[in-house]
């Protein structure tokens, strides 16, 4: 059996195109789990505002993996 993946939403609290709370339970859209992490303070491009921030929020799929 295979299992869904994870989708994960990096959103910036901030964004003026796509405001945060259009991801907001979404959780009935996906097979798999779903996540979300809100950034606070970061607008439309969190890896370029907040690259650590949007790299740990992808390595917490990886538990076994850090950040340096």
């Amino acid at each position: 059996m295979v299992t869904p993946p994870t989708t994960l939403v990096v959103h910036g609290e901030r964004d003026g195109d796509n405001l945060a709370s259009t991801t907001e339970r979404n959780d009935e859209l996906f097979a798999g789990t779903y996540r979300r992490v809100v950034l606070p303070g970061i607008g439309h491009f969190p890896p370029r505002e907040e690259p650590r921030a949007t790299a740990e929020a992808i390595l917490q799929l990886t538990p076994s993996t850090t950040v340096r």
